[in-house]
């Protein structure tokens, strides 16, 4: 296939996407109170969502974004979280770079960018999952599946082990045994975290 071509346009789409998330954050806060009047009972429509959870909710949420609403600040976390997403972003194109010929250099910007989109986050622990949603997308607008899932399964095998690394870094540095973690765990999933130290 042809594949998917980055342009001005698909650049171009996606700032005025960026710009609509920008202009609906400061419709929220400026509108909190018809939100939160009209929101909950909307929301309410959906099964087992009690209207009262849904304005909770709501004002959660308004009361985070109220926090970043400011310009500047809006600014400082888009720009951080720019850099964390290109970051994410240069690890998905090396991986790919690794693959060597598989993928013709004028696809592997345009591959690289859909895969780091198309894969959910919370997916990584669901393998068929993770897979189909890079490999199936990417195959429809004419990419090779035989390479997308061979990209796909080394980009799972490599967040598998730096996520199931740095988990583990992170439990050492509780100071907290594997046998006491799970040992907590199993106090709180039964509701009896008063006897936790």
């Amino acid at each position: 296939g042809v594949g998917l071509p980055v342009t001005a346009g698909t650049i171009m789409g996606g700032l005025i996407l960026l710009a609509a998330a920008f202009a609906s954050i400061a419709w929220l806060v400026r509108h909190q109170e018809t939100v939160l009047r009209r929101g909950p009972k909307l929301l309410a429509k959906i099964p087992r969502l009690t209207e009262e959870r849904a304005y909770q909710s709501l004002a959660d949420l308004l009361a985070n974004l109220a926090a970043v609403s400011a310009w500047r600040r809006l600014t400082a976390v888009t720009l951080t979280s720019l850099l964390a997403w290109s970051c994410f972003w240069g690890f998905f194109y090396l991986t790919l770079l690794a693959l060597g010929e598989s993928f013709p250099p004028e696809q592997r910007l345009a591959i690289s960018l859909g895969a780091l989109a198309l894969s959910p986050p919370s997916a990584m622990t669901l393998p068929g999952i993770f897979h189909a949603s890079v490999v199936g997308p990417l195959t429809a607008v004419g990419f090779r599946p035989e390479t997308l899932t061979a990209y796909a399964v080394l980009i799972h095998i490599l967040e598998m082990f730096w996520v199931i690394g740095l988990g583990l870094w992170g439990l050492w540095q509780t100071g907290l045994s594997p046998g006491q973690f799970f040992a907590r765990k199993e106090k709180l999933r039964a509701g009896d975290q008063e006897s936790i130290p």
